[in-house]
């Protein structure tokens, strides 16, 4: 420990003005946090992401929790550095992006961050979501299609100026990011508009008409809501022509953090919650159905969506991820 602080005192002498960085802060930090001081020991280039995450979640008091985990550190250090896939990406403003990102996003969960609660048990930790948001910029275009998403992640409405305080979109951006890293998609199209048929918005849109509906919510608590049940209905149902087309898929961690303790018992209750409400809107379900889906699923009149049949469109449709 004394030869780092040693090795600290005249790194900050030589190479960085006290105007620049407190290193009585780091100093303080170092000494209070063994894990961070021999992270910085072995790479002492976490000092310039140690700085980094200070300034890019300022008004607390103290440092940030994120500066004190090294893994967070680790991986805005990788971020930061000259031919990253982040730098690439934003070669002259790279510094102010992944700082207003960072900033924006600092309620997520990290390894030094304490016992996740409330909203963080569905989130996943700051590291992670860097890296979501790596794979994100490397394979959309944020100036055309994913616009409108990349303002999300920076917490910002689809004009990139209103600041987004939705709680539900924050949400459904940490799942979609969750759900394009895992399954490493690089083919949507397009991000929450509007559907060619009917005033109801899509989530994902991958050419032809091919959806996936994300959905982080609290299903266990609030069941289907009738904005969720409309969606489906009058957005989906109307502009599908097969279920090969569709999914609507359930983030499993947030039902799990609610009680449902596997995907298979989630998903269980939820094709319940929408089979009850395919029975009592049932006609209306039928004459949402365009032509083409009732064509392929043998849906002719109202009595051929049967129980049976219910039950086929929703193991075919619902999922928990």
């Amino acid at each position: 420990m004394k030869s780092l602080l040693f090795f600290l005192y005249l790194f900050f002498q030589l190479a960085i003005s006290a105007q620049d960085c407190d290193h009585y802060a780091l100093k303080t930090d170092i000494t209070n946090n063994p894990s961070l001081a021999s992270a910085i020991e072995a790479n002492p280039e976490l000092i310039a992401s140690w700085k980094f995450i200070r300034e890019a979640i300022p008004g607390l008091n103290g440092t940030t929790q994120f500066a004190l985990d090294p893994k967070t550190l680790n991986k805005v250090a990788e971020m930061m550095k000259e031919g990253s896939i982040f730098r690439n990406k934003f070669p002259s403003n790279w510094s102010q992006e992944l700082a207003t990102i960072i900033g924006k996003n600092n309620i997520l969960p990290c390894e030094t961050c304490g016992t996740p609660s409330g909203y963080t048990l569905a989130r996943y930790s700051m590291v992670e979501f860097l890296g979501q948001v790596e794979f994100f910029v490397l394979h959309y275009d944020i100036t055309t299609s994913g616009k409108k998403f990349y303002n999300w992640i920076r917490r910002l409405g689809a004009d990139g100026v209103t600041p987004m305080n939705a709680h539900g979109n924050v949400e459904e951006m940490y799942q979609t990011l969750y759900y394009i890293k895992t399954n490493e998609i690089t083919n949507i199209v397009d991000f929450g508009k509007t559907f060619p048929i009917g005033t109801n918005e899509y989530d994902l849109f991958f050419g032809g008409k091919k959806y996936v509906e994300l959905k982080n919510v609290d299903f266990t608590s609030s069941g289907l809501s009738i904005e969720t049940q409309d969606q489906l209905i009058y957005g989906y149902l109307q502009n599908i022509d097969n279920l090969i087309d569709f999914q609507w898929i359930a983030h499993f961690k947030k039902l799990q953090g609610a009680g449902w303790s596997s995907k298979e018992l989630a998903e269980e209750n939820l094709k319940t919650m929408w089979k009850n409400v395919f029975v009592s809107r049932a006609e209306e379900i039928f004459e949402a159905m365009n032509s083409e889906l009732k064509e392929s699923l043998q849906i002719f009149s109202l009595d051929d969506l049967t129980l049976s049949k219910i039950d086929f469109i929703l193991n075919a449709i619902i999922k928990v991820e």
